[in-house]
C-alpha cells in the first residue's frame, strides 16, 4: 500500500474502518480508502460516498458524497448509482431533481440493485418525477421483493391488500407481509398485524396481531405504537391497562403522531386511567389540532366557547 498498490490500499481501508484484526480506526480507514479511490478503485469511491453521506467517521458532506458516488457510478457501481438517485431525490448536495433521481435509480435497478428497484417502485407508486404508474410500481417492487428486499415485500403486500396496480389478493398480501415481517421490517409487521385484526387472508386473531404490533412498536413504528395504545385502552387482545396504553400513545405522540396526540388529549381531559388534567388535555388536543385533526379542533373550539 505504501508503494501505491491500489488493492492493498482499499483492503487497508476496509480493515481499519471496520476494525478487522486491529482496533477500529475510521480516520485511518478513510485515509486508505481515499488513496485507493483517487487511483480509481470503484468500491472505495462508492464507500467514501456512503461515508460522507452518513458522516460516519468524517464530517458529513453531501458535496463529497456526490463527488465520490459520481466517480463510482460512472464506472458502473450500482451502489453508487442508487446512492446518487437518493441524493437527487432528496436534494442533498445537489438541487433536488426527480428526473435525475429516476435516471440513476434506473441504471442501478436494471443491473439488479434491489435498493434501486424498491425506490423505483415507490417513485412510480407516488408519481415522483414520473407519471404515476401503479403497474410499473408493482413490477419494480416484485423484482426487489423476489430477491428478498424486505421494504419492497412490505410495499408489494400493501398493493395486493389494497388492490392498487394489481387485483386485490389478501392471500398474496399475507405472503409478502410475512416475508417482510420475518426480516424484522416494522412496516411488514404492522401490516400483518392489521390483517389479523381484520381477518383478511387469515383468521381474525387479536393475540397474533398484538405480537406483531409489539415487534414493530419496539422498533419505533409509530402506527404500531398507536395501535398498541388502542388495544390496551380497549382491552382487545390484551388485558385492559390504561397505564400501558398511555405509554404507547406517548411514544407515538412525542414523534408527532396526530392520532395519538388527540387520544392523549381525550385521556387527560376525561381523566381515564390518570388524574384529570385539563391543561395537559388541552395541550395534546392543540398539538393534534395544529396538524389538522378536525375532532381536536372542534373540541378546542367548544372548550374555549364554554370556558372549560
Amino acid at each position: 500500500a505504501n508503494e501505491g498498490d491500489m488493492k492493498s490500499q482499499a483492503k487497508l481501508g476496509y480493515i481499519y474502518y471496520e476494525g478487522r484484526g486491529v482496533s477500529r480506526n475510521k480516520k485511518k480507514g478513510v485515509y486508505w480508502y481515499g488513496l485507493a479511490a483517487k487511483q480509481g478503485d470503484t468500491a472505495s469511491q462508492s464507500k467514501l460516498g456512503k461515508i460522507y453521506s452518513e458522516g460516519n467517521g468524517v464530517l458529513k458532506s453531501y458535496e463529497q458524497a456526490i463527488k465520490w458516488n459520481m466517480l463510482a457510478a460512472d464506472q458502473g457501481s450500482t451502489e453508487a448509482q442508487s446512492s446518487l438517485g437518493e441524493l437527487y431525490a432528496k436534494g442533498q448536495g445537489v438541487t433536488q431533481n426527480s428526473q435525475e433521481a429516476v435516471k440513476w435509480y434506473m441504471l442501478a435497478a436494471e443491473q439488479g440493485s434491489t435498493e434501486a428497484q424498491s425506490s423505483l417502485g415507490e417513485i412510480y407508486a407516488k408519481g415522483q418525477g414520473v407519471s404515476q404508474n401503479l403497474q410499473e410500481a408493482v413490477k419494480w417492487y416484485h423484482l426487489a421483493a423476489e430477491q428478498g428486499r424486505a421494504e419492497a415485500q412490505s410495499s408489494l403486500g400493501a398493493m395486493y391488500a389494497e388492490g392498487t396496480g394489481v387485483e386485490k389478493n389478501y392471500k398474496e398480501a399475507i405472503t409478502w407481509f410475512i416475508s417482510a415481517a420475518k426480516q424484522s421490517d416494522s412496516n411488514g409487521q404492522c401490516y400483518l398485524a392489521n390483517m389479523y385484526i381484520k381477518g383478511l387472508g387469515v383468521s381474525e386473531n387479536y393475540q397474533e396481531a398484538i405480537k406483531w404490533f409489539l415487534l414493530a412498536a419496539e422498533q419505533g413504528n409509530i402506527k404500531a405504537q398507536f395501535e398498541l395504545g388502542e388495544a390496551y385502552l380497549k382491552g382487545k387482545g390484551v388485558l385492559q391497562d390504561y397505564e400501558e396504553a398511555i405509554k404507547w400513545y406517548l411514544l407515538a405522540a412525542n414523534e408527532g403522531d396526530m392520532k395519538s396526540q388527540a387520544k392523549l388529549g381525550y385521556i387527560y381531559f376525561k381523566g381515564i386511567g390518570v388524574s384529570r388534567n385539563h391543561k395537559k388535555g388541552v395541550n395534546w388536543y392543540r398539538l393534534a389540532a395544529d396538524q389538522g385533526d378536525t375532532d381536536s379542533q372542534c373540541k378546542l373550539g367548544k372548550m374555549y366557547f364554554d370556558g372549560t
